[in-house]
C-alpha cells in the first residue's frame, strides 16, 4: 500500500456500507486511473471482503481475488493447520466464507463462516461451540440444542475440540453475540 500511495494524490470513492463492524471508514482509493483495492487484491496482499454481492467492483474484485488464491500470489494464502490461531481464507468457494469473528455484520443472513474451535461449552439445553475465546468471551458460537445432539458424533469434544471448521447457516444473535443453530452434519465440514 505505501509503494502505491505514499506521497501521491489520491481520489477516494465512498462505498454504499460507510463503516464496518469496528467504525471504520470503508471506501475505494483510486490513483489516476488504477483502482488499488483491486491492485492490492491482485497481488495477493488483500483478501476481498463485501457486504453484499452487488457493491460496485464486486465482480472484478473477487475474480482477482480467485487468481490470486488459486495462484498462490502474496501473502494471504496461508494454507490454515489445526493447531494455528490464524484463520485465512485459503480458497474461495462458490459461495462467500468469512472468518467467525467477522459475523456481526452478516445478521439474519444465510452465510458460510470459518475458524478454530477453541471451546466445547455444554449446559443442560446445549452444546456450545466457542470460537476467538473461551466462554463468556468468544466472538461467535455455534449452537447445537440437545434435543438435536442424535444429528452429531456422540463426543462432541473429541471430535470437534480445536479443529478449524467451516459452518453454514443463519447468522443470529443472542446476548449480543452472533450465533449459528446447528441442526444437521451438513452444516459443518472440517
Amino acid at each position: 500500500m505505501e509503494d502505491l500511495v505514499l506521497d501521491k494524490k489520491v481520489i477516494l470513492e465512498s462505498n454504499p456500507n460507510e463503516k464496518d463492524i469496528y467504525g471504520r471508514r470503508l471506501g475505494y482509493i483510486f490513483i489516476d486511473d488504477l483502482n488499488v483495492n483491486l491492485q492490492m487484491v491482485i497481488e495477493g496482499l488483500a483478501v476481498p471482503r463485501f457486504f453484499s454481492d452487488s457493491e460496485k467492483y464486486h465482480f472484478e474484485i473477487v475474480q482477482a481475488g480467485q487468481a490470486a488464491s488459486e495462484g498462490r500470489i502474496g501473502c494471504q494464502w496461508l494454507e490454515t493447520t489445526e493447531n494455528s490461531k490464524q484463520s485465512f481464507i485459503s480458497r474461495f468457494d462458490s459461495e462467500t466464507t468469512i472468518n467467525v469473528c467477522e459475523t456481526k455484520q452478516w445478521l439474519n443472513q444465510e452465510i458460510t463462516v470459518q475458524g478454530e474451535i477453541i471451546e466445547i461449552y455444554e449446559d443442560s439445553s446445549a452444546n456450545f461451540f466457542n470460537f476467538g475465546a473461551p466462554y463468556p468471551n468468544q466472538c461467535f458460537s455455534a449452537v447445537i440444542w440437545n434435543n438435536g445432539l442424535l444429528e452429531f458424533p456422540e463426543i462432541l469434544k473429541e471430535h470437534y475440540q480445536n479443529k478449524t471448521v467451516k459452518i453454514k447457516g443463519k447468522i443470529t444473535e443472542y446476548n449480543g453475540q452472533p450465533q449459528i443453530i446447528l441442526q444437521n452434519l451438513e452444516q459443518i465440514k472440517f
